[in-house]
């Protein structure tokens, strides 16, 4: 007779357990030897930035937060995609005349307004054609870019524009966002800053308006959702939250209490404290933008000479600047074009060359000497003295701080004066008067830089704020906008940037480097290329914060014919 003791008992309990455990063991085997983690729809990515929506139009942006806001929610005929190559996103295809002036689209068929109207030619016609009216209210430098240029629908999917000289650089702005003509129709175009529209949009792109969060009438949080009618892929984040601070110490806070998943713009104060999260990665991408110092090179005899003008650019130790000022988040800047650009002529040597001695002999060669050794140069009884002016930008004053000691040490005497950046522009940028200014340019996708070295530009409103002049580059210049094919167009910049570098009109400073920060529990982030900050959102639409597992599906191995039965076999 059988009995059941303890240790029989205990003994088939174990036995199960164990038969039990190596079952579970070796399903759980197969199943992660035949599936695989996928991205999947769903979660929250919450973002801190600094400022305030006012428009959220691209035709009328305000804030750096409506331009972030803008990238999400409209879409543009064409795109500067995440390699920084000029893609289609509106338009599936262009054509372009031999004379380079007529440009015919041809638009996606499976578009929809995130309200659920149709898009067509006319709402892209309806958008350009606010901007060529006197009274659009949006920026200069928008309406200058639309200048003469004659909109015509062909169809409800084909746009013709065309342009009254040849522009090589026109296709960067059909990146615009195009906003919806039955929403905006009624609104007289002086009144567009002010439409409602503004603060309840709808575009094409891949994320949504959903809500903005105020509390005692400050605006708290911009919340976005996925356009689940994208005519791209749908994003995988379901929602995407704009929340808003007051300084960069308040994104720190938010960011170390887990308020936030990232941050918009890692400010070189708390570059450090970021990077040290472990759960926190940093991206860094350089903007087409430099800070330099521009010679007056036509009102200061001083400045025509080529010897001192190199002479004053050997005098400063750019990685100085970069460690003192940026905390090292900054590049240094080798020319007119920045290293990111496709047209960029690369430097022979990595770095340019600090040499306090060589300075002194080129300004000795220029009849420059310390005569009666008081060490300030002198040259026909006169000193060597020049005002550098600036703005009161933070990082501009202690550079130009550090910039005139620089000079000092090589004899010249040197007076920096600041002012508030209203009083500078208006009352010396804008009038030429000045020896010379320390000031940044923000430069374009395309290379054309016509409006800041052509010799027709020196004068306001143009931006050749070294009042350079220079034949040849004058018909480089000229040449290199109006041929399309960008091999050619580049060997025309390449000869452009040899001469500039050589001439020196301005001292190319320092690039400062964009960093933005994005939790690890956020997937598939990636550096991008950037002309604005608001293109580290580009490819927002591709991260992922949910996973799912799928069966793998093996993949067929190919049929290879008989041929034993072919004729001839």
């Amino acid at each position: 007779m059988f009995f059941l003791t303890r240790a029989r008992i205990l003994s088939a309990v174990g036995l199960i357990a164990v038969v039990s455990t190596f079952s579970i063991w070796v399903w759980v085997s197969w199943y992660l030897d035949h599936t695989q983690e996928v991205p999947a729809f769903g979660g929250e990515y919450s973002e801190g930035v600094i400022g305030a929506p006012v428009n959220i139009n691209p035709l009328v942006p305000v804030t750096d937060v409506d331009r972030d806001l803008n990238s999400l929610i409209f879409s543009g005929l064409t795109k500067i995609d995440a390699d920084g190559q000029l893609a289609g996103d509106l338009a599936k295809s262009w054509e372009v005349s031999e004379d380079g002036l007529t440009y015919v689209f041809t638009l996606r068929s499976d578009v929809i307004w995130q309200d659920g109207e149709s898009f067509n030619a006319h709402d892209v016609a309806f958008t350009y054609n606010l901007i060529l009216q006197d009274q659009y209210p949006g920026p200069y430098t928008l309406k200058k870019n639309w200048e003469g240029i004659q909109v015509e629908v062909i169809d409800d999917q084909q746009i013709k524009l065309v342009l009254p000289d040849a522009y090589a650089a026109f296709l960067e702005n059909t990146t615009l966002g195009i906003v919806p003509e039955h929403l905006l129709i009624d609104t007289p175009v002086a009144e567009l800053a002010d439409a409602p529209f503004n603060r309840n949009p709808v575009g094409t792109g891949p994320y949504r308006f959903s809500e903005i969060v105020s509390k005692d009438d400050v605006i708290k949080t911009v919340v976005l959702t996925a356009n689940m009618k994208y005519y791209g892929k749908v994003p995988y984040i379901e929602t995407v939250r704009f929340k808003l601070y007051n300084n960069t110490y308040e994104l720190l806070a938010a960011l170390r209490n887990h308020e936030i998943n990232g941050v918009y713009n890692v400010a070189p104060e708390i570059l450090a404290d970021v990077a040290d999260m472990r759960s926190i990665n940093v991206y860094a991408n350089a903007l087409p933008r430099y800070q330099g110092i521009f010679f007056n090179t036509r009102d200061r005899d001083m400045f025509i000479d080529i010897k001192v003008r190199s002479a004053l650019s050997y005098a400063i130790d750019r990685q100085k600047l970069i460690a003192e000022v940026f905390d090292g988040a900054a590049q240094e800047a080798t020319g007119p074009l920045p290293a990111a650009s496709w047209a960029y002529k690369p430097l022979e040597a990595e770095t340019i060359t600090f040499d306090a001695e060589k300075a002194r002999a080129l300004l000795a060669e220029a009849g420059w000497t310390d005569a009666d050794q008081n060490g300030i140069l002198e040259r026909n009884g006169q000193e060597l003295t020049i005002t550098l002016l600036s703005d009161d930008d933070d990082q501009r004053v202690q550079m130009a701080i550090l910039i005139e000691a620089m000079w000092e040490e090589i004899g010249v005497n040197v007076e920096v004066r600041l002012f508030g950046v209203g009083t500078f522009i208006d009352e010396y940028l804008r009038k030429r008067d000045y020896d010379c200014v320390l000031f940044g340019q923000s430069l374009s996708w395309d290379p054309d830089v016509y409006a800041f070295w052509h010799s027709t530009q020196r004068d306001d409103p143009g931006l050749n704020i070294s009042l350079y002049y220079n034949e040849r580059v004058d018909k480089l210049l000229e040449d290199a906008r109006r041929i399309t094919k960008p091999e050619q167009r580049k060997k025309k910049y390449y000869e452009f940037q040899t001469i500039v570098r050589a001439e020196s009109p301005a001292i190319f400073l320092v690039t400062p480097v964009y960093n933005y920060a994005v939790s690890d529990s956020v997937k598939n982030v990636n550096s991008v290329f950037m002309v604005h900050p608001a293109d580290r959102l580009k490819d927002l639409p591709t991260w992922y914060v949910k996973t799912k597992r799928v069966e793998i599906v093996p993949e067929k191995p190919a049929v290879v014919p008989d041929l034993s039965t072919e004729a001839g076999g």
